[in-house]
């Protein structure tokens, strides 16, 4: 599966996602990750968490 633009790096107890321009159109979201990964997964943008 392509992912085109969309990058991720897996950190210790997180995996970080880059998913320029509109997050909700893209193929690696939060509904694709919790299904592969079965579990929960959550999403935030990089300005809420820098707050």
């Amino acid at each position: 599966m392509s992912f085109t633009d969309e990058i991720f790096a897996i950190g210790e107890a997180c995996l970080y996602i880059y998913l320029p321009k509109n997050a909700k159109k893209k193929k690696l979201n939060n509904n694709f990750l919790e299904k592969k990964l079965g579990t929960v997964a959550t999403t935030r943008k990089l300005t809420i968490i820098k707050n």
